[in-house]
């Protein structure tokens, strides 16, 4: 990832626990704007910056799932995606000791 592709970004909340706990730091490649299943992304849907792992269905539509049980999986259908961007994949994350 080159040095000016890349951001760091702060966890706010729990819904990715426990891959990326609230407050961790996270490594964002920001070249990568497509989502392939399975990555992790910092996506912003309707005004709101999220972190969610992200499963392209077959039938068009995007699963955008929170590690954290608690929270339920959201389906945006195929006309509902472009409500959403993607700011960058999540590399690496960390927390402060």
């Amino acid at each position: 990832m080159a040095p000016d592709k890349a951001g760091i970004v702060t966890a706010d909340g729990d819904s990715m626990e426990p891959t990326i706990p609230d407050g961790a730091l996270m490594l964002v490649d920001l070249s990568k704007r497509t989502a392939h299943s399975g990555g992790i992304y910092v996506i912003a849907l309707d005004g709101d910056l999220l972190v969610k792992r992200i499963n392209r269905r077959a039938d068009g539509s995007v699963e955008l799932i929170s590690d954290n049980d608690r929270y339920p999986h959201e389906r945006l259908s195929k006309t509902d995606l472009s409500k959403l961007r993607i700011a960058g994949r999540v590399r690496w994350v960390g927390r402060p000791i």
